[in-house]
């Protein structure tokens, strides 16, 4: 998939997010601890995020320029980005979702994927709102399941 028709994706599920943070919006839309940002939202995101690891900043030489990113989603001085360049990682596509928050981590394949895998977290037999969702060993699972090798390495 080319970098075009990964952005139309990714702006067909965004659809401008929310025009709050996850807590100032009713019934908030979660990517685990992350939610949607509304363009405004990620325009000030992005301008946050470059000021704190720097517009050329590598994130720990994995390649990806925080300057090309696009923080679709935040939370609490964290983002969701994808990268538009090329990317050093280690991982299965090229365009990962990437959590930038105290450092960096490919959190799943594509944004098909996380939008799979918040799916079926909530979706599961076990998935339990009063008690914060699904416990570790069937979330990681599901994860996993989505976006192999998420945690390896």
């Amino acid at each position: 998939m080319g970098l075009r028709n990964s952005v139309s994706n990714l702006l067909d599920y965004w659809r401008n997010g929310q025009a709050n943070d996850a807590w100032g919006e009713p019934n908030s839309f979660w990517f685990r601890d992350m939610s949607f940002s509304s363009l405004d939202i990620a325009e000030t995101e992005y301008q946050s995020m470059v000021s704190t690891y720097g517009v050329d900043n590598t994130l720990e030489d994995d390649g990806v320029i925080l300057k090309t990113s696009f923080p679709f989603a935040a939370f609490n001085g964290g983002w969701y980005v994808v990268p538009s360049e090329k990317h050093n990682m280690s991982v299965p596509s090229r365009y990962p979702v990437i959590c930038v928050f105290q450092g960096i981590d490919w959190y799943f394949a594509s944004i098909e994927k996380m939008l799979d895998t918040c799916h079926e977290w909530v979706t599961h037999d076990g998935y339990n709102y009063e008690e914060g969702g699904l416990d570790e060993d069937n979330e990681r699972c599901v994860w996993r399941k989505h976006s192999p090798g998420v945690f390896s390495g």
